[in-house]
């Protein structure tokens, strides 16, 4: 066998090795009792889905589902929103220029506004920063600015004192109108002009939601003074926002009243009456059975019927219903594994709960399909911590070159710490030189996730020649910023296309001495985006990588006979590890950058499972500061040698080598020439 396939055949055995070490998902996510699978909707390109949640996994789950979790193939956790579908009037906004302004001697003043595209508005306000001004507006609209229709003549806006405060209303209702230009005409015969600096147009849209419902058979547990006790046979935890009571009497009137029960005892959970009356034949009965409930612990539910002197109901049951729960997240060709039932485990702290109103204002989502219920068959009740030590051996910590101060503020706890890309690149490949130490320089014991989530950097883009002058080839020169660390480790490229249709081929290079052209090729691909109609944006474009190490590479995209693309930004997509450790209150330090560090051996990563299980506190990024110089390293001789420019060392090596070479010559001279005499 050749050196060559001799090797090829190793590094696929190390492979295989390394798969079979990779524990299943369900033994990763061991301390999860329930999961479901979820298979994306058709056509799921990344774009954001509904997953929806059937209520019964509420009652497997901690309140707000905070044990839920999503997981990708590769045991990836994946972000999700926990929104529920209810009733809500959600707003989209334009702003608008001010196109054109017209004064007239007759004493108007008018002024054309547009919004850059034809839109639907229902209500516009007018950016009048004047003071003590009554207008009365005509207000017209125009989807070409060329044909004109009037929406009415009688339109007001002010700004007056009233009882010592001032009221400044620009806002103006209208019916809903297409247009995207606007010209109002203000009437300057009573007060003096105004100014105008532009306008927003807002569309608003009552969004009615949607909900679960099912019907369960009351049973009796008691009766006292005219009073019936029922248990509403759900799971505790069961999402219950309304109940409807029913029963097979042809009229009833009750008042009726639901409790929940605790561990602090029976509360209130709603109360109301229910009535059914029928009316004459050609009329429907007069009805209204529902009463709202609101739960706080999700306990046990019971319902009392106040039948007074009445006899009690026939059959009695409840509907019960609430909005329907969706986790919100990005769709893709791959199926996810949907955890849940871990009573020990914390809330998960995704960056999209930032966009939590936006996210809510969207009519409707592509859904994905939710599997059964299934048992993790790996399941494993997680183990508490207290055992675990907080702290390690004492390294010195004058033998990294970088370090990253970490202040807790929080509770003895368990933390993670997601790593910056430049924090990696100042690591080894196998990140066997990370540490993080305390004020004594004693370790802190931590469990890596590598790769745990990835991060977008921004490119710095150039537009340069395509190699060998090739025509009708947009090329562009991507910079990686790396300041004082080494390269980046790129999983792909993103880059933001103002077109929202065409197919490209595409070739990604890295620049290299000596290579044909100089640069040798990475990957070739396809720009890819067939998305049709109207678009508010433009599209993003993924074009993967094999974990490349680059501080500057090349794009080149065929555009043969189509006008060149506009390329408005690229990121590069870097995998980031993910520390996970036990830690109380006080200042602390990332190392980094340390050739010569053997990779630590902590106990705690005997206890892998059971610390992911826990979903450690999040550090935010008030906590941390970026990475810098360690001001205590001790610079060596590698060090200076690694420093110095390779001509100066050149020039050394040989100066030094011509000394000794002269001292070398002297020695066999003086040995060589005769004694004197």
């Amino acid at each position: 066998m050749t050196p060559i396939r001799w090797m090829l055949a190793a590094a696929i055995g190390l492979l295989a090795v390394a798969v079979q070490a990779q524990p299943p998902l369900d033994e990763q996510r061991s301390a999860w009792r329930y999961r479901r699978a979820v298979a994306p909707p058709a056509g799921a390109d990344g774009s954001l889905v509904a997953v929806p949640v059937p209520p019964e996994v509420h009652a497997r789950s901690q309140p707000a589902l905070r044990d839920a979790r999503l997981l990708d193939a590769s045991g990836r956790e994946v972000p999700f929103l926990v929104h529920e579908d209810t009733a809500r009037r959600v707003e989209r906004r334009w702003s608008a220029f001010l196109a054109e302004t017209q004064r007239e001697r007759r004493g108007y003043t008018t002024w054309t506004l547009d919004f850059g595209e034809v839109i639907t508005v229902d209500r516009l306000v007018l950016e009048l920063p004047g003071v003590d001004f009554a207008k009365r507006l005509a207000i017209d609209v125009s989807v070409d600015g060329a044909s004109w229709r009037e929406l009415g003549r009688d339109y007001w806006v002010f700004d007056r004192l009233w009882q010592a405060a001032r009221v400044h209303d620009t806002t103006i209702d209208i019916p809903p109108t297409e247009a995207r230009f606007v010209r109002v005409q203000a009437d300057d015969t009573r007060s003096a002009p105004v100014g105008i600096r532009g306008a927003i147009a807002i569309r608003t849209e009552d969004l009615a939601g949607t909900s679960w419902s099912e019907e369960v058979v009351l049973e009796l547990l008691g009766t006292d003074g005219g009073r019936a006790r029922y248990r509403v046979p759900v799971p505790d935890g069961h999402p219950v926002r309304r109940l409807s009571l029913d029963a097979d009497d042809t009229a009833f009137a009750r008042t009726i009243t639901a409790f929940e029960h605790g561990r602090d005892g029976e509360r209130r959970a709603g109360t109301g009456q229910v009535y059914r009356l029928p009316l004459p034949a050609a009329a429907d009965a007069l009805e209204a059975r529902d009463i709202d409930v609101t739960r706080e612990v999700g306990g046990p539910l019971e319902v009392e019927i106040a039948n007074g002197d009445n006899p009690p109901l026939v059959n009695p049951r409840v509907r019960l219903s609430g909005p329907r729960t969706l986790l919100i997240t990005a769709g893709g060709p791959s199926a996810l594994t949907l955890y849940y039932g871990n009573a020990v485990t914390r809330a998960p702290a995704y960056e999209l709960e930032r966009f939590r109103m936006a996210l809510a204002s969207v009519p409707e989502y592509p859904m994905a399909t939710v599997g059964p219920e299934t048992e993790n068959p790996s399941y494993r009740q997680p183990a508490p911590l207290a055992f675990v030590a907080a702290r390690g051996a004492a390294v010195t910590s004058a033998d990294w070159r970088f370090s990253r101060p970490v202040e807790i503020a929080g509770a003895d706890d368990l933390y993670t710490l997601t790593l910056a890309p430049a924090d990696v690149a100042r690591l080894r490949p196998d990140h066997g030189d990370l540490r993080l130490v305390d004020e004594s320089d004693r370790q802190v014991p931590y469990v890596l996730e590598r790769d745990a989530s990835v991060t977008a950097v921004p490119l710095t883009v150039v537009p340069t020649s395509a190699r060998g002058g090739r025509q009708r080839v947009s090329a562009f020169r991507l910079t990686v910023p790396s300041g004082d660390a080494g390269p980046l480790g790129l999983s792909a490229l993103r880059l933001q296309v103002a077109e929202p249709f065409f197919n490209r081929g595409v070739v990604v290079l890295k620049p290299q001495a000596g290579a044909p052209l100089g640069a040798v090729r990475v990957t070739a691909s396809a720009l890819v985006s067939l998305q049709r109609g109207q678009r508010e944006g433009p599209v993003w474009v993924q074009l993967p990588l094999a974990r490349l190490a680059a501080t500057e590479l090349l794009l080149e995209v065929d555009d043969g006979d189509n006008a060149p693309l506009t390329i408005q930004q690229v990121q590069a997509v870097v995998p980031v590890p993910r520390v996970t450790f036990k830690a109380a209150p006080g200042a602390y330090r990332l190392l980094m950058g340390n050739p010569e560090a053997q990779p630590p051996s902590y106990e705690l990563d005997l206890l892998r499972q059971e610390v992911l299980a826990y979903a450690a506190v999040p550090l935010d990024t008030g906590a941390t500061t970026p990475a810098a110089a360690n001001p205590g390293y001790r610079r060596g001789l590698a060090d200076v040698i690694r420093e110095t420019p390779p001509r100066v060392v050149l020039w050394t090596a040989l100066a030094i080598a011509v000394i000794a070479l002269l001292l070398l010559t002297r020695r066999i001279l003086s040995r060589s020439s005769p004694p004197a005499r």
